[in-house]
């Protein structure tokens, strides 16, 4: 009987202690900055959890629309990604916003969560990165953004740079 206890425990502490938010899509920001005319774009990317993904590319004040999937592999590589983040799992911490950079280039995300019934650790079904922020872990961050951008074919990339 004290065998058969101990399991259940443990089995209730493994899973609490690996429960953690599960991601459903993530819509990406980049924004060139303050550079000249001719080298300034912006564009959202967009990747949900099926691999349907979807960039929408601004520049010169025309926005051209592109979609792809990024497969099984690239899904796989993004969401290593993300838990390398931690961001499923912590609270991001922010420095103070007089702190906030200025100027350069912009990056924001959200990220799209499905809530584990009775996980109260996060209230919100989304998690925004915003801009101008310095995170604990904005080296992770800033990968999670580059991983996104290399799952967008190259065509697709020259093409919207036209």
């Amino acid at each position: 009987m004290k065998k058969i206890l101990l399991l259940i425990l443990f089995s209730f502490i493994s899973y609490s202690a690996s429960a953690q938010y599960k991601w459903t899509g993530i819509s990406y920001y980049h924004n060139t900055g303050p550079v000249s005319p001719e080298y300034q774009y912006n564009y959202i990317l967009q990747i949900n959890t099926e691999g349907n993904s979807k960039l929408e590319f601004t520049k010169n004040g025309k926005t051209n629309t592109f979609e792809f999937n990024v497969g099984k592999k690239g899904l796989k590589t993004l969401n290593n990604s993300l838990l390398r983040t931690k961001l499923l799992s912590e609270k991001i911490d922010t420095i103070s916003e007089e702190m906030n950079l200025i100027g350069g280039t912009v990056n924001s995300a959200t990220i799209f969560l499905v809530k584990p019934e009775g996980w109260k650790k996060r209230k919100s079904p989304v998690i925004m990165i915003p801009n101008g922020m310095i995170f604990r872990k904005s080296a992770e961050i800033n990968d999670m953004y580059q991983t996104m951008e290399k799952l967008v074919p190259d065509h697709i990339w020259k093409e919207a740079m036209e």
